[in-house]
């Protein structure tokens, strides 16, 4: 009797180590991540200007996708059309994220947490296309713009 008794409790046992190791590969694991990135100085409007790449580290997923970013820019002056994106590298693939100073998003799309990252800043000035010099202004110095990204696997 003891020996069915055994049985039946290894049977179980046996179940539930199956069952737990199911359940736990069908968990999605979550993280995050942060960076700063330096420039650019705009010079004009209407042209596009690019950050410094932001490198995740070595910890993040290969398989990770983003769900959701925090960002922001930092420049000495922010011109009233400024849009801002954000590139990853690895795909040449660049999401509008907002306008000026910062915010939070989710991004449509596919993007791999993995990816090496870039902000890049578009002064939409819809008058002609003009340096800033020419108008009397300084250029907007851009630097220590910050990005938060959260990503699941």
């Amino acid at each position: 009797m003891k020996s069915i008794s055994f049985l039946k409790i290894a049977a179980v046992a046996a179940f539930m180590a199956v069952g737990i190791s199911v359940s736990a590969q069908a968990q999605a694991g979550t993280g995050t991540w942060n960076s700063t990135a330096s420039g650019p100085t705009m010079y004009q409007t209407q042209w596009t200007y690019y950050s410094r790449v932001m490198t995740p580290p070595a910890r993040v997923p290969s398989t990770a996708q983003v769900n959701y970013i925090w960002w922001a820019d930092k420049f000495s002056w922010f011109p009233s059309a400024l849009t801002t994106y954000l590139c990853s590298t690895n795909s040449a693939y660049c999401y509008q994220i907002g306008g000026t100073s910062g915010g939070y998003s989710i991004p449509t799309g596919y993007y791999n947490a993995s990816d090496q990252f870039q902000f890049a800043f578009r002064d939409k000035d819809p008058s002609p296309a003009h340096t800033y010099s020419s108008s009397f202004q300084s250029n907007p110095i851009g630097g220590g713009h910050q990005l938060f990204l959260g990503y699941q696997y």
